[in-house]
């Protein structure tokens, strides 16, 4: 690929791997480079399982607007509709758009906790706050604890773990088979291990107590699986994107909007970073599906490279520049 070149600068170990797929009016290249488990693991290639961090908030979103268009529920569902006690005025297109002014989790943990976070923690934490950050609605903050509760609304609306509700509905329909949800413990083939790099080593970096939330983060794909989700998504399979998102979309400034686990401009162009301990992606494409850039890392703090291959797009580049939207995540 690069020869992970900001890596190489500080580092000449064994490194850890990228993947990257770059499509520009039609046509189609991918880069790999680099190991999926060091020292001596598997070179990374299109099949290698990496952790998404925030990129999975769209198929957490995904499954809420299957259940929306079976009649389930409803973008203007008071969240109190499906657990008491949160304030009326916050609806599920609030925690769609980053809206609802919950209370952030992750200054919610329990001084000293070890053990994993998991979304129904986030539930029973966050709804007895008893307050938001500002009126539901009235404004943008980033919120993982909205999309941790929203897969626990997909388990009380659908009877089903949400990791089974993903599979049978989105992951195995698409024949994303390389895709899983993270369990601690279970076989997971092709998975890349997480790396972060600190003071010019490369360590381990896999796991964190807030890495196993599924709503917000924890979903594992490959390369040619995120392939099959773009193509599904500009071809309408599962349903039509640009539709929804002129029901559930909040403007964050000038045309930058967010809805449905999408930053989008116009509708018709998306995008998504994320972050995590040991893993760095950042996502963009158009809906006409002939302009992507997808790249993944099993290295925390390393989207640059992702921005040195959208500075190299000759076709078409993003309307607003992909390093901007980590300032809008966290």
């Amino acid at each position: 690929m690069m020869a992970l070149f900001f890596l190489l600068m500080a580092h000449t170990g064994p490194a850890p791997g990228m993947a990257a797929l770059i499509r520009q009016n039609g046509a189609e290249e991918l880069r790999v480079s680099g190991r999926s488990v060091l020292p001596e693991g598997p070179q990374v290639s299109e099949q290698t399982c990496f952790r998404m961090a925030s990129v999975s908030k769209q198929f957490t979103a995904a499954c809420i607007i299957l259940l929306k268009n079976e009649g389930k529920l409803s973008y203007e569902d008071p969240l109190d509709k499906f657990f008491p006690g949160f304030d009326p005025a916050v609806r599920l297109k609030h925690l769609l758009t980053h809206t609802s002014g919950l209370y952030d989790y992750e200054g919610l943990i329990p001084a000293g906790r070890t053990e994993q976070v998991s979304d129904a923690d986030v539930l029973k934490w966050v709804s007895g706050i008893g307050a938001t950050y500002f009126v539901p609605g009235s404004r943008y903050r980033y919120s993982n604890s909205g999309f941790c509760i929203l897969s626990q609304v997909v388990e009380k609306v659908s009877g089903q773990p949400y990791a089974e509700f993903l599979k049978e509905r989105i992951l195995g329909p698409l024949g994303m088979d390389h895709s899983f949800i993270y369990r601690a413990g279970e076989p997971m083939p092709a998975r890349a291990l997480g790396y972060a790099l600190q003071n010019d080593k490369v360590t381990e970096s896999d796991q964190s107590v807030t890495s196993a939330t599924k709503g917000d983060g924890c979903l594992y794909t490959s390369l040619a699986d995120y392939r099959k989700w773009m193509d599904a998504i500009v071809e309408n399979r599962l349903f039509n994107l640009e539709q929804e998102l002129k029901q559930v979309n909040y403007r964050i400034k000038e045309d930058l909007f967010y809805g449905l686990g999408w930053f989008n401009i116009g509708g018709n162009e998306l995008f998504h970073t994320g972050s995590t301990c040991g893993f760095s992606n950042v996502v963009w494409l158009t809906l006409d599906g002939r302009n992507a850039l997808v790249y993944f890392s099993n290295l925390a703090d390393y989207h640059a490279p992702a921005f040195v291959l959208e500075n190299g797009l000759k076709f078409r580049k993003p309307a607003f520049a992909l390093e901007k939207v980590l300032t809008l995540t966290d």
